[in-house]
């Protein structure tokens, strides 16, 4: 399934996102840059540098670009956008009470299928001769997070990603798109088309899963599934 929630804060999020507080798994879950725009300012692929990942959160780019906005001494700028992918209870438990590292791969998989999919709705405003629309960038800029367990201290793999409200475009650094008349902006599709999120990332581990010899039924609606006999 996919959540959708708000990074309220930069300095805490830098805390509470970057802490290794997973219970089964030691250290490092993976934790990447993800996206064009973050290939774009030299990060894709890397890992996520707590420091750089709480700035970016403010609205301050390496390249010296600043998308902050103080009013009466405050950081007005919105840091960004939680868009959590979580593995079926099945996968959690093969993968880390199993110790399946294929399980846990096939889970990064799919989440790097979905994050490709919210790429393409990242836009930014655009005024031209006067006339501010809303333009599709495909440049997101991303720091991707994995937990191993639930608020209730379950196994449950989930990813934790983290998209900066910036973008790129024409060579300018733009905050996201927002439009709550028309519901057009970015968070507002990614809103409309939870559901089919949801699925892409479901659809992708479950080729996965059924790719390394496991057997999955269908347990609830679009497209919930578990594996069989776990």
């Amino acid at each position: 399934m996919m959540s959708i929630g708000s990074v309220k804060s930069a300095g805490k999020a830098g805390d509470y996102y970057t802490k290794e507080d997973n219970y089964y798994v030691i250290g490092s879950m993976d934790e990447r840059w993800q996206g064009k725009g973050a290939e774009a300012l030299g990060l894709e692929g890397k890992t996520v540098d707590k420091a750089l990942f709480t700035e970016l959160l403010k609205g301050k780019l390496p390249d010296g670009s600043d998308l902050s906005r103080i009013q009466d001494g405050m950081n007005k700028h919105r840091p960004g956008y939680d868009l959590t992918f979580s593995a079926p209870k099945s996968v959690s438990i093969l993968a880390l009470i199993g110790n399946d590292k294929e399980m846990l791969e096939a889970h990064y998989h799919a989440v790097r299928v979905a994050a490709g999919y919210v790429e393409k709705l990242i836009s930014a405003r655009n005024t031209k001769d006067g006339v501010t629309s809303i333009v599709h960038t495909g440049k997101m800029v991303a720091a991707a997070y994995t937990h191993d367990t639930s608020r209730n201290l379950d196994p449950l793999i989930h990813t934790h990603l983290l998209v900066a409200n910036m973008t790129e475009y024409a060579g300018k650094w733009k905050a996201l798109a927002t439009d709550y008349i028309h519901n057009a902006g970015f968070i507002e599709t990614v809103m409309k088309h939870q559901v089919t999120l949801g699925k892409i990332y479901r659809s992708a581990l479950r080729e996965r899963v059924e790719a390394l010899g496991h057997e999955v039924e269908e347990v609830g609606k679009h497209g919930m599934w578990e594996i069989k006999g776990v």
